[in-house]
């Protein structure tokens, strides 16, 4: 993983995520998976198609009232909850490295029945198994 130096805001911070700025949605996700030897690359590639269109930065409002946010559409608390109390990931939700490893993270932990069936991407894995 690269180390990265991150001007945000007039800010500097250093980061251990990806240099997003020099690689695509796609790449990020790709090499993710190879550093975490997960195998299921076209599943994270066809999720993050159908979810977000592979726009990082997007914002949805979800029938729940509620918005979805990044790449494979994560709402705050769920990414909270999930991604940074329970895996330890940091805590940017817009971070396309840190979404990929999440839901690498969940599928691992908890496998595809939940990804697909309570994990919040039912209709995305419904359009990718048809």
């Amino acid at each position: 993983m690269l180390v990265c130096l991150a001007v945000c805001q007039n800010a500097v911070a250093i980061t251990t995520t990806y240099c997003e700025v020099n690689l695509t949605p796609r790449e990020i996700i790709k090499k993710v998976a190879v550093n975490n030897n997960f195998k299921q690359v076209n599943f994270l590639l066809k999720l993050a198609e159908f979810e977000s269109g592979f726009r990082p930065k997007i914002d949805k409002l979800d029938t729940n009232n509620r918005y979805s946010v990044g790449l494979f559409q994560f709402q705050h608390a769920t990414f909270k909850s999930l991604c940074v109390d329970k895996y330890g990931l940091e805590e940017d939700i817009y971070s396309a490295t840190i979404q990929t490893q999440c839901v690498i993270e969940i599928y691992n932990d908890m496998g595809y029945e939940f990804v697909s069936g309570y994990g919040g991407w039912y209709n995305s894995c419904n359009k990718i198994n048809n």
